[in-house]
């Protein structure tokens, strides 16, 4: 999706090792991985920005987005992907690709953490996880894994 750090998360969730030790010491790193390293310079999109990661399930239309930030449909669009280098409709799925992961690393079941974060239903993250990261969440869950440190530096 070209997000800050998404090489570096799927470099981590690529080294996952099946550990004794338990994988919840290991959440800061992920929890690391899943933010953004950098706010955007423009206000109105970093406004934007906040409100769809603090409220990722909120279903608020593009124009009711635009409206938000001060700015035409077309214009907001623009300066979104411009800014984020992704459209709308990718960052509010990385938002809630994030806050379901993180609340499945928090100890929620992954139905739960699916709903919360704003999918339409398990199946819905399931197909969008399995996109993104190419396993499905199950496997990303499953025993107790471990992340390894990748490359933040990039």
């Amino acid at each position: 999706m070209d997000l800050d750090g998404e090489d570096g998360l799927i470099v981590l969730l690529a080294g996952m090792h099946r550990s004794d030790e338990g994988w919840r010491s290991a959440s800061p790193s992920l929890s690391a991985a899943l933010g953004f390293k950098r706010q955007p310079a423009d206000w109105r999109i970093a406004s934007v920005v906040d409100g769809l990661l603090s409220s990722p399930a909120l279903e608020a239309d593009t124009s009711t987005l635009a409206e938000h930030a001060g700015l035409s449909v077309s214009r907001f669009q623009h300066l979104f992907k411009a800014t984020t280098g992704v459209t709308v409709r990718r960052f509010r799925l990385w938002a809630r690709m994030r806050r379901a992961i993180a609340m499945a690393v928090a100890g929620a079941t992954l139905t739960h953490a699916a709903l919360e974060a704003g999918f339409s239903s398990p199946a819905h993250f399931s197909t969008a996880f399995r996109e993104m990261f190419g396993m499905a969440p199950t496997q990303l869950l499953a025993g107790t894994p471990i992340f390894v440190d990748g490359d933040w530096s990039g």
